[in-house]
């Protein structure tokens, strides 16, 4: 009992408490709460050419989020307008990173590539679950690879960023949700 007369407790406990707090916050250097592994491209999107239907932007620079497996490598990622405009941080969740934007203007078209599952492990998954989380590999028309997070796509097809287009003509709106659904989560 601590003099207030609640119970205190074991130097043990808040030791470890207190070293899980640290990590969660800072981490270890070189440790990734993260790992990915490739997930298959739905079949009706098998060589597409995708399409910003709405202006986005491009975010260059190392993600923190993104720090294992497939996507550690990937410098430059594709964002919606609201992911930006409609974040609390705005621009600044990026450029706090020591990240930077550029407008992307709509029609710009990329080669998929591949798509990835992103999973967070262990504590670090209580804020946002262990996911998967999906991105779209693309190339734009000079060979660069970008990445693009499914909730960059809008919710439904009404509101997408982004169309699918094989032998000339669209194929289909993408959105988080024709994802979600062809990997079985919805």
């Amino acid at each position: 009992m601590n003099p207030s007369g609640r119970p205190r407790l074991p130097r043990p406990l808040l030791a470890a408490a207190a070293a899980i707090a640290a990590c969660s916050c800072a981490g270890f250097p070189g440790f990734c709460p993260y790992t990915s592994e490739p997930a298959p491209v739905p079949p009706e999107l098998a060589g597409a050419t995708l399409r910003l239907e709405q202006d986005a932007y491009l975010v260059t620079g190392k993600s923190p989020e993104r720090c294992g497996g497939a996507l550690a490598s990937i410098e430059r990622e594709i964002v919606s307008r609201n992911v930006v405009s409609g974040s609390t941080a705005g621009a600044g969740y990026f450029e706090d990173q020591g990240r930077s934007l550029e407008p992307l203007p709509a029609g710009a078209t990329f080669t998929l590539r591949g798509v990835v599952g992103q999973r967070k492990h262990g504590l670090f998954a209580i804020d946002s679950g262990p996911g998967p989380l999906y991105y779209l590999l693309l190339d734009d028309a000079q060979g660069v690879r970008q990445v693009m997070g499914i909730a960059s796509l809008g919710s439904g097809e009404a509101e997408s960023t982004v169309s699918a287009w094989a032998g000339g003509r669209r194929v289909r709106e993408l959105s988080w949700q024709y994802f979600e659904r062809a990997y079985g989560q919805l």
